[in-house]
């Protein structure tokens, strides 16, 4: 039987002032999940907009006065011409006939507002919610309460407990959006990311082969790029990095990975694929990038768009780290991070962030769950602190996104272990 009650997810602007940081990238996005129980004896349209579908209650003062504000609405991220929000509209029944509507938001990355629009516009019609005016179909009132969850990187940071929940579902309708986002706003004040620690010097933190991938896309990767090659690179060849395990370090792109999700003969500008080496013997030793980028022939076959129309940009196809010698073992005090769920790097300063999930402590008496983990810190650091490179090579992949395109990087990699490591962990 299907519940009634329905959950919603609505994306607002990212409230960077909540979070202490100047640094543009980090921000804070509050969601709200709101339960809906609808009434089939209230009037509720809708509307589209560029950044998004907006709905507005016919009881509200907003649909009074005409207003084209939205009581609520989706967004992306704020200023980014690139990342639009897309709501999806279901509508279920259950055996009683009692209708649920279920809002599912989530971003997706569009070449133009205008096919965003017409995927909006093929997604409603399809399932019969709108109509070639753009007006719902149904009338309804909703019955809601709601709670907040306070997001950083894609991740929780903070959830809360219901924080409005009408007494009586026939009144509920008094109450305006913009009255909850107050009290919603108001509740979260004093918000922390959690305790900051760093591992005692005798203990590891060990990244399994696809958290191993993506750290290194972020480390290597990134930085690597021809269009994001700068003097932090430089100054890394110029002073080399003195740890003895990464002699045993070798990290290279290649296109031709047997069964890698990037391979591929050809670059997206018809040059000749080749592999291409990032990292060996403790220093840096390549680029990826394309002719456009480069000016030089030999250095440009990594040029990859999301579609035809979109520019080359220099990326990688499959990342490869060389597996090693040494064993994956439990230790007394090991952080293991199975897998990352966002995360940047600054090319130009070297500073990157990771979100861990489902991190947990293992030891000799078993595994203990301590949450999700933001990992920070700067890539010579990271490459100082390496200590192992295991011997359990798997093969994944990863979605990257850069200058609003995503493409899909294969990635083959073992697990590696470091010591010393900054990170903190994250309420939820």
């Amino acid at each position: 039987m299907l519940d009634p009650h329905a959950d919603v997810l609505v994306g607002l602007e990212q409230q960077r002032k909540r979070i202490p940081s100047t640094d543009p990238v980090v921000g804070a996005c509050w969601e709200f999940e709101i339960e809906s129980r609808i009434d089939p004896r209230f009037s509720l349209l809708g509307t589209k907009s560029s950044g998004g579908l907006y709905v507005l209650f016919k009881d509200s003062e907003e649909w009074k006065s005409g207003s084209k504000r939205a009581s609520y609405h989706a967004v992306g991220s704020p200023g980014s011409e690139t990342q639009d929000s897309l709501i999806v509209y279901e509508l279920l029944k259950d055996q009683h006939e009692r209708i649920g509507l279920i809002f599912k938001s989530f971003v997706l990355q569009m070449p133009s507002k205008y096919k965003m629009d017409i995927t909006i516009n093929s997604i409603l019609r399809e399932r019969n919610i709108i109509n070639r005016k753009d007006e719902f179909l149904f009338e309804a009132k909703l019955t809601t309460r709601v709670r907040l969850r306070v997001m950083h990187l894609g991740f929780v940071l903070e959830r809360k407990q219901w924080v409005f929940e009408p007494e009586d579902a026939s009144t509920d309708i008094n109450y305006t959006i913009d009255s909850w986002l107050k009290k919603f706003l108001d509740s979260t004040r004093g918000l922390s990311f959690g305790n900051e620690r760093s591992f005692p010097t005798n203990s590891m933190v060990r990244f399994s082969p696809s958290a191993s991938a993506a750290l290194f896309h972020e480390l290597l990767g990134h930085p690597s790029e021809t269009d994001c090659r700068c003097l932090y690179i430089e100054k890394l060849e110029e002073h080399p990095i003195e740890n003895d395990r990464l002699q045993h370090l070798s990290v290279f792109d290649d296109p031709f990975l047997a069964k890698g999700l990037g391979s591929q003969r050809f670059d997206d500008d018809g040059e000749q694929s080749q592999l291409s080496p990032l990292f060996s013997n403790s220093k840096f030793c390549g680029s990826l990038g394309t002719l456009r980028s480069s000016g030089q022939k030999d250095a440009g076959n990594n040029a990859r768009k999301m579609e035809f129309s979109s520019p080359s940009l220099p990326r990688g196809t499959n990342l490869v780290i060389e597996g090693g010698q040494d064993p994956v073992e439990e230790s007394n005090t090991t952080i293991v991070i199975p897998t990352f769920s966002s995360g940047f790097v600054k090319p130009h300063s070297g500073e990157f962030q990771l979100v861990g999930s489902n991190c947990y402590l293992e030891n000799d008496r078993g595994k203990q769950l301590i949450g999700d983990v933001l990992v920070d810190g700067e890539i010579r650091s990271i490459l100082e602190n390496l200590v192992s490179i295991h011997d359990d090579t798997e093969l994944s992949g990863l979605t990257c996104g850069k200058n609003g395109q995503w493409v899909t990087i294969g990635t083959s990699a073992p697990s590696l272990s470091f010591k010393n490591l900054q990170w903190q962990t994250i309420a939820g």
